[in-house]
């Protein structure tokens, strides 16, 4: 994948950037989908209470959109 691009089908972005020192950094960002997100908490032994949507700030108990980019989770052992 190209730097600086989002690749829909894994749902991942990947930059590059040069930090004060010089050096190069490569920064990869995976996004989940709800059903991901809750596969992989059942997998470490968690019980998943909810899935939500939201932006930092503005959290509610609301079904995720396709506007927001991020998830909250419930979830205990």
């Amino acid at each position: 994948m190209a730097a600086g691009h989002f690749d829909p089908l894994s749902i991942s972005h990947v930059e590059e950037f040069t930090l004060p020192d010089g050096e190069n950094i490569r920064v990869r960002e995976k996004g989940f989908l709800p059903a991901e997100l809750e596969s992989l908490l059942a997998a470490a032994g968690f019980r998943v209470r909810g899935i939500w949507g939201g932006t930092a700030g503005a959290w509610n108990k609301l079904p995720p959109s396709l506007d927001e980019i991020e998830l909250m989770a419930i979830a205990d052992r």
